[in-house]
C-alpha cells in the first residue's frame, strides 16, 4: 500500500515529512519547535543507518585486527636484522708518572654490533599461523557485509512501517469522517421519522467502531 503524498522506487523512496508531523499531536508539537529536517529517501536511511550502527563499528574494529594478525604472522617468517651503536667517553686527572705531576685525561670509546637471524625450521607453524591468521581476515570480511546487510534490510523494514501505518491511519480517519457523517444524517432522518432507532444504533456502532480503529 502506497500512500499519495510518498514516493516508493527500486532505487529510493521519500515520505512526506509533513504528513508524518501532521500525526504528532498538537500538545507535542508546542513542545518541539524544532525545524524539521529535510525528508530522507529509503536509500539515504539505508546509508546513515549503515554508517551509524555500532554492530557494523565492532566489527569492522575487530576485522582491523585481524589485519594486524596477519600481518604480524607475516613477519615473522621474515629475516630479522637488528643492529646497535654505542658510545662513551670519562675524564679526570692522573699522575704522569714520568713528571710526577698531575695531567687531565679525557677518553672516547664507541661500539657496534649488528646480527641477524632467520627461521630455518619450526614445524611449520609459521605456515599455518599465516593461513589460520589469512582464514580470519577473509571470515571478517564476510561478517561485516553480513552486519551491513542486516542492517539495511532492518532499516528498510522500518522505513515501510512507517510508510504502511501512516497510510492506514490517513484512511482509517477518512472512514471515521464518512461514519461520522452518516451518523449526523441518519439522526436527521430519525427526527423526520424516516429511519427507526436500531437503524440508528447500528450506524453509531460502526462509526465508534470506526474510532476504534483510529485510536
Amino acid at each position: 500500500m502506497i500512500p499519495a503524498h510518498a514516493t516508493t522506487t527500486t532505487h529510493g523512496a521519500a515520505v512526506d515529512s509533513l504528513a508524518i508531523v501532521s500525526e504528532i499531536p498538537d500538545s507535542i508539537k508546542d513542545r518541539t519547535p524544532v525545524e524539521q529536517p529535510a525528508p530522507m529517501s529509503l536509500e539515504e536511511c539505508m546509508r546513515y543507518a549503515v554508517e551509524h550502527s555500532p554492530a557494523v563499528r565492532r566489527q569492522d574494529y575487530t576485522n582491523r585486527n585481524y589485519r594486524q594478525d596477519y600481518i604480524e604472522s607475516v613477519a615473522s617468517l621474515v629475516p630479522a636484522v637488528s643492529g646497535s651503536v654505542g658510545a662513551s667517553t670519562s675524564f679526570g686527572r692522573s699522575v704522569d708518572p714520568e713528571t710526577n705531576t698531575y695531567t687531565d685525561v679525557s677518553n672516547f670509546d664507541n661500539s657496534y654490533s649488528l646480527s641477524g637471524q632467520i627461521p630455518v625450521f619450526a614445524g611449520l607453524t609459521g605456515i599455518n599461523t599465516v593461513r589460520a591468521a589469512r582464514v580470519m581476515r577473509m571470515q571478517g570480511v564476510e561478517e561485516l557485509q553480513l552486519a551491513r546487510d542486516e542492517i539495511a534490510l532492518k532499516t528498510m523494514q522500518a522505513y515501510f512501517d512507517v510508510v504502511y501505518y501512516t497510510e492506514s491511519v490517513r484512511l482509517a480517519r477518512e472512514q471515521l469522517e464518512t461514519s461520522t457523517a452518516e451518523l449526523a444524517k441518519s439522526r436527521k432522518l430519525f427526527e423526520l421519522g424516516l429511519k427507526s432507532a436500531a437503524d440508528v444504533a447500528e450506524v453509531e456502532s460502526q462509526q465508534a467502531s470506526d474510532d476504534y480503529l483510529v485510536t
